[in-house]
């Protein structure tokens, strides 16, 4: 996770290859559980008339 990292990033640039080593690192399924969520969860935004849900 980028908030763990040390030293903290020093430039955006740093933050920014942060950011992709910590994208990198998700797998696979984490992806495919959110798309697989992404009925569900629009389904609920819908419900709630557009107002913030808990997901």
């Amino acid at each position: 996770m980028i908030h763990y990292r040390s030293p903290p990033p020093s430039s955006i640039s740093v933050l920014t290859e942060y950011v992709k080593v910590a994208w990198d690192d998700l797998p696979p399924e984490y992806y495919q559980k959110l798309i697989d969520s992404m009925p569900q969860r629009v389904n609920a935004v819908i419900f709630a008339n557009g107002y913030r849900i808990n997901y």
